[in-house]
Protein backbone atom coordinates (compact mmCIF):
# COMPACT_ATOMS: atom_id res chain seq x y z
CA UNK A 1 0.00 0.00 0.00
CA UNK A 2 1.33 3.41 -0.73
CA UNK A 3 0.66 6.53 1.05
CA UNK A 4 1.18 8.80 -1.97
CA UNK A 5 -1.28 6.60 -3.74
CA UNK A 6 -4.25 6.76 -1.30
CA UNK A 7 -3.56 10.91 -0.16
CA UNK A 8 -2.69 12.39 -3.30
CA UNK A 9 -3.33 9.79 -6.44
CA UNK A 10 -6.61 8.65 -5.89
CA UNK A 11 -7.55 12.46 -4.63
CA UNK A 12 -6.23 13.96 -8.33
CA UNK A 13 -8.61 11.14 -10.33
CA UNK A 14 -11.47 11.78 -7.89
CA UNK A 15 -11.28 15.89 -8.03
CA UNK A 16 -10.46 15.50 -11.85
CA UNK A 17 -13.52 12.90 -12.64
CA UNK A 18 -11.43 10.54 -13.87
CA UNK A 19 -11.79 6.85 -14.10
CA UNK A 20 -8.76 4.62 -13.26
CA UNK A 21 -8.28 1.21 -11.42
CA UNK A 22 -5.40 0.85 -8.57
CA UNK A 23 -3.00 -1.76 -8.89
CA UNK A 24 -3.88 -4.43 -6.08
CA UNK A 25 -0.78 -3.74 -4.23
CA UNK A 26 -1.61 -0.15 -3.73
CA UNK A 27 2.03 1.50 -5.23
CA UNK A 28 0.33 2.03 -8.91
CA UNK A 29 -3.26 3.44 -10.46
CA UNK A 30 -3.35 3.46 -14.03
CA UNK A 31 -5.93 5.51 -15.91
CA UNK A 32 -7.14 4.60 -19.14
CA UNK A 33 -7.64 7.18 -22.17
CA UNK A 34 -8.41 7.46 -25.54
CA UNK A 35 -5.92 8.01 -27.66
CA UNK A 36 -6.77 11.64 -30.46
CA UNK A 37 -6.41 8.95 -33.51
CA UNK A 38 -8.42 5.55 -33.28
CA UNK A 39 -5.16 4.10 -35.30
CA UNK A 40 -3.53 4.81 -32.13
CA UNK A 41 -5.41 2.68 -30.07
CA UNK A 42 -5.99 3.29 -26.16
CA UNK A 43 -3.52 4.92 -23.74
CA UNK A 44 -2.79 4.35 -20.53
CA UNK A 45 -1.16 6.52 -18.49
CA UNK A 46 -0.13 5.05 -14.97
CA UNK A 47 0.62 7.38 -11.60
CA UNK A 48 3.14 5.01 -9.53
CA UNK A 49 4.43 5.96 -5.96
CA UNK A 50 8.16 5.30 -4.24
CA UNK A 51 6.82 6.24 -0.93
CA UNK A 52 10.41 5.58 0.48
CA UNK A 53 11.70 8.57 -1.84
CA UNK A 54 8.38 10.67 -1.43
CA UNK A 55 8.29 10.01 -5.09
CA UNK A 56 5.03 10.06 -7.93
CA UNK A 57 5.79 8.98 -11.83
CA UNK A 58 3.25 9.79 -13.81
CA UNK A 59 4.13 7.86 -17.48
CA UNK A 60 2.35 6.39 -20.53
CA UNK A 61 3.66 3.78 -22.83
CA UNK A 62 3.54 4.79 -26.46
CA UNK A 63 3.57 1.93 -28.15
CA UNK A 64 6.29 0.12 -30.05
CA UNK A 65 7.99 1.28 -32.62
CA UNK A 66 9.26 -0.62 -35.99
CA UNK A 67 13.27 -0.70 -36.23
CA UNK A 68 13.41 0.95 -39.89
CA UNK A 69 12.22 3.98 -38.15
CA UNK A 70 13.65 4.02 -34.98
CA UNK A 71 16.42 6.72 -36.10
CA UNK A 72 13.47 8.95 -37.34
CA UNK A 73 11.42 8.58 -33.99
CA UNK A 74 14.50 9.27 -32.02
CA UNK A 75 15.10 12.42 -33.76
CA UNK A 76 11.46 13.11 -32.97
CA UNK A 77 11.25 13.00 -28.96
CA UNK A 78 15.11 15.10 -28.80
CA UNK A 79 13.00 17.32 -30.24
CA UNK A 80 10.33 16.93 -27.67
CA UNK A 81 12.69 16.59 -25.22
CA UNK A 82 13.64 19.94 -25.69
CA UNK A 83 10.03 21.56 -26.37
CA UNK A 84 8.77 20.10 -23.32
CA UNK A 85 11.04 20.72 -20.66
CA UNK A 86 9.76 18.41 -17.68
CA UNK A 87 8.44 15.78 -19.95
CA UNK A 88 10.80 12.61 -21.11
CA UNK A 89 10.22 10.83 -24.14
CA UNK A 90 11.87 7.49 -24.08
CA UNK A 91 12.56 4.73 -26.50
CA UNK A 92 14.52 1.63 -25.49
CA UNK A 93 16.77 -0.35 -28.16
CA UNK A 94 14.04 -2.54 -29.47
CA UNK A 95 11.65 0.22 -29.67
CA UNK A 96 9.55 0.79 -26.84
CA UNK A 97 8.26 4.14 -26.64
CA UNK A 98 7.26 6.02 -22.95
CA UNK A 99 6.93 9.22 -21.45
CA UNK A 100 7.05 10.18 -18.13
CA UNK A 101 6.94 13.01 -15.56
CA UNK A 102 8.53 12.47 -11.90
CA UNK A 103 7.50 14.60 -9.13
CA UNK A 104 9.66 15.10 -5.83
CA UNK A 105 7.27 15.57 -2.84
CA UNK A 106 8.83 15.58 -0.17
CA UNK A 107 9.09 19.53 0.51
CA UNK A 108 4.94 20.02 -1.33
CA UNK A 109 2.81 21.46 0.82
CA UNK A 110 -0.03 20.90 -2.00
CA UNK A 111 0.89 17.25 -3.28
CA UNK A 112 -2.35 16.55 -5.36
CA UNK A 113 -2.36 20.13 -7.47
CA UNK A 114 1.57 19.16 -7.80
CA UNK A 115 0.89 15.47 -9.30
CA UNK A 116 -1.79 17.27 -11.37
CA UNK A 117 0.77 19.49 -12.70
CA UNK A 118 2.37 16.41 -13.67
CA UNK A 119 -0.23 14.46 -15.20
CA UNK A 120 -1.80 17.73 -16.96
CA UNK A 121 2.15 18.23 -18.33
CA UNK A 122 2.55 14.72 -19.30
CA UNK A 123 -1.22 14.73 -21.11
CA UNK A 124 -0.23 17.64 -23.33
CA UNK A 125 3.01 16.22 -24.23
CA UNK A 126 1.89 13.18 -25.23
CA UNK A 127 -1.11 14.47 -27.21
CA UNK A 128 1.06 17.50 -29.11
CA UNK A 129 3.94 14.46 -29.93
CA UNK A 130 1.30 11.25 -31.16
CA UNK A 131 -0.21 13.39 -34.55
CA UNK A 132 3.71 13.88 -35.26
CA UNK A 133 4.87 10.47 -33.92
CA UNK A 134 2.20 9.02 -36.05
CA UNK A 135 3.07 10.83 -39.22
CA UNK A 136 7.02 9.73 -39.04
CA UNK A 137 5.66 5.45 -38.42
CA UNK A 138 3.17 5.70 -41.14
CA UNK A 139 5.25 7.05 -43.80
CA UNK A 140 8.13 4.21 -43.28
CA UNK A 141 5.19 1.99 -43.61
CA UNK A 142 3.72 2.94 -46.88
CA UNK A 143 0.61 4.31 -44.71
CA UNK A 144 -0.18 1.29 -42.68
CA UNK A 145 -1.11 2.64 -38.96
CA UNK A 146 1.10 3.53 -36.54
CA UNK A 147 1.67 0.16 -34.07
CA UNK A 148 -1.48 0.17 -31.76
CA UNK A 149 -1.40 -0.70 -27.77
CA UNK A 150 -2.39 -4.44 -27.92
CA UNK A 151 -6.58 -4.76 -26.91
CA UNK A 152 -4.97 -7.61 -25.24
CA UNK A 153 -2.97 -5.97 -22.91
CA UNK A 154 -5.65 -3.97 -22.37
CA UNK A 155 -7.43 -6.82 -21.23
CA UNK A 156 -4.62 -8.07 -19.04
CA UNK A 157 -4.35 -4.89 -17.21
CA UNK A 158 -8.14 -4.22 -16.17
CA UNK A 159 -8.04 -8.03 -15.12
CA UNK A 160 -5.12 -7.88 -13.13
CA UNK A 161 -6.35 -4.60 -11.55
CA UNK A 162 -8.69 -3.35 -8.78
CA UNK A 163 -11.22 -0.97 -9.96
CA UNK A 164 -12.01 1.54 -7.25
CA UNK A 165 -15.41 1.82 -8.04
CA UNK A 166 -15.53 -1.77 -6.90
CA UNK A 167 -13.67 -1.22 -3.32
CA UNK A 168 -15.97 1.89 -2.67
Amino acid sequence: MSTIIDEVAIPFCEQTHLKFLKSPDGTSISIPFAAPAPSVGSLIFFIDADDEADEATVAVGLGHIPAERLSDVALLIAKHNARFRFVTFSMTAAGGLAADVCVELAFASERVPLVGLAFTRLHRAVYTILPELQKVVMDGNQGAPMTELANGQLSALLASMTSHSAQA
